[in-house]
């Protein structure tokens, strides 16, 4: 029914309401944090026949650690249990966190990082929006509908002005500073990035670890986290 909350997720947050209450911060008031992932579609799919199969698992495997990663950082951030995810799937997290005084600066911190990174990366293909509103108590038991659709709102808002902090600090170029590659890349066709060339085949460096990801996938049993880059 249109308006009411699932008893999953009534209790989800209920759990994540006393992993806050029991912090040193005391803080009543609640933060509900948002992050969208912006341009899955196109990064999953706008990919070259060759090799196809390959990259579509290995990109959504990304993403789905890319989500994971997020959500880690600003748990870490928080001080917060991972009871307090409230949900991570197809691009999008909900956190519920206490409201410490400085939740603007540590959130925009995570931001500006993680966007300044994917835009270097991926030139620009993914980006992640954040939201965030103050709740009360009784606003998350009577008007969490309503705040998830606010908080949709103004992600939404946030994607149409992709990369602004990073505009406004003159961290983007909008010149390019060498010529396109003649031989671009035939899996995801970029030709602003090094291109390499392995038995006649030219991929840049991002498709080429990922198909080799691909490849490893179906055989993999376990993933563990590691500090340290552990490619040679």
């Amino acid at each position: 029914e249109s308006g009411k909350v699932s008893v999953y997720d009534a209790y989800k947050v209920k759990s994540a309401k006393a992993v806050i209450q029991s912090g040193t911060d005391g803080q009543e008031e609640k933060l509900f944090i948002n992050i969208d992932l912006s341009g899955i579609q196109k990064f999953i799919y706008n990919i070259s026949s060759t090799g196809a199969l390959k990259s579509l698992r290995s990109r959504s495997f990304f993403i789905e650690l890319l989500g994971n990663h997020i959500a880690r950082k600003v748990l870490k951030a928080f001080d917060l249990h991972n009871v307090n995810l409230l949900m991570s799937g197809g691009g999008t997290i909900h956190i519920l966190s206490g409201c410490p005084a400085d939740y603007k600066e540590r959130l925009s911190s995570i931001r500006y990082n993680l966007n300044k990174w994917l835009y270097q990366e991926f030139n620009g293909r993914l980006y992640a929006a954040f939201s965030y509103v103050k709740c009360s108590d009784i606003c998350l038991e009577k008007e969490l509908s309503g705040k998830l659709e606010e908080l949709s709102v103004m992600s939404f808002a946030d994607k149409q002005q992709k990369f602004k902090a990073l505009i406004d600090k003159g961290e983007i170029s909008f010149l390019e500073d060498r010529d396109p590659k003649y031989q671009g890349c035939e899996t995801c066709f970029r030709d602003d990035t090094q291109i390499l060339e392995d038995k006649g085949r030219y991929t840049c460096h991002h498709c080429k670890r990922l198909i080799e990801l691909g490849s490893h996938i179906p055989k993999t049993r376990f993933i563990y986290e590691c500090d340290q880059n552990t490619r040679e």
